[in-house]
């Protein structure tokens, strides 16, 4: 009888743990996505177990507990870009953020860089104010900010229900007796074990994108082209002495080829002569 009810117990569980699984967490993007309530899945994870559950108290509109991931994409045309970038090398320093990319590619007449900026969100404003107080003109300005609070506190009901789960098959293996509910206990174990390392991993992202924003910059700085004026008060004078060089260069030519000229004047008289004669 004993053995019975722990397979049915077993089996239960199972059954819970199986419908847990069923519900994928979606991950933040720029567009706005609709998600269920977090009371709603408290509701449902509390089925489980209502003696030991209760309702989530925590609410996502609270905003002091939100949890909102800044992104941003600058460009921008500068002056000089070696002092661009020192600027943003000194921005980088005083809100205590870091470099994620430093890019540089030059083209013929065009220096162009492409830098991102891992800041804390708290300074993220006051790093978008300063990193182009030297540009000449800001070609493109995108900045969003995606609300990822209930993703984040439904993440954490879910760990939490998973290591309740866990605490209790882990009670139930103490019970068994047979080598066929030690298998089939240990083997929800690993199962629920996975789930919690998948969610805590992915809580973490999570935890990391909102505690640092995250800003792109591309900045170029383009040679401007040389215009040269002709000079119209000496244009008479030009084209006289480039005849007199083409001329020059012409007699030059003819000096080098004298020997042949002198063949060819001697060819045409012996012609001239022949067809007289004829």
């Amino acid at each position: 009888m004993k053995k019975t009810n722990l397979l049915l117990i077993i089996i239960t569980l199972v059954i819970c743990v199986t419908c847990g699984q069923k519900r994928e967490y979606a991950e933040p993007s720029g567009e706005t996505t609709e998600y269920t309530s977090t009371a709603e899945k408290a509701t449902t994870t509390s089925s489980i177990d209502t003696s030991k559950e209760e309702p989530q108290t925590q609410s996502p509109q609270n905003t002091d507990n939100r949890k909102v991931i800044k992104e941003g994409l600058i460009r921008f045309k500068t002056a000089s870009a070696k002092e661009s970038r020192k600027l943003i090398s000194q921005c980088i320093t005083d809100y205590n953020g870091y470099l994620a990319q430093d890019d540089v590619n030059t083209k013929t007449g065009i220096d162009q860089y492409t830098v991102t900026i891992r800041v804390p969100a708290e300074n993220f404003e006051k790093l978008l104010d300063r990193v182009t107080d030297n540009a000449l003109q800001i070609e493109s300005k995108d900045i969003k900010a995606i609300d990822i609070t209930e993703q984040y506190v439904d993440l954490e009901a879910r760990i939490k229900t998973k290591k309740e789960m866990e605490s209790r098959f882990k009670e139930l293996l103490k019970r068994a007796n047979t080598m066929e509910e030690i298998f089939v206990v240990e083997k929800e174990i690993e199962k629920i074990r996975s789930d919690i390392e998948s969610s805590e991993g992915r809580l973490n992202v999570l935890r990391n994108r909102a505690a640092f924003s995250t800003l792109s910059l591309e900045f170029y700085e383009q040679d401007e082209p040389v215009h040269i004026e002709e000079d119209k008060g000496y244009g008479f004078k030009e084209s006289f002495l480039t005849g007199w060089s083409g001329l020059m260069w012409f007699f030059s030519g003819l000096l080098n080829i004298w020997p042949f000229i002198l063949l060819l004047i001697a060819a045409i008289i012996a012609f001239k002569k022949f067809y007289n004669n004829k």
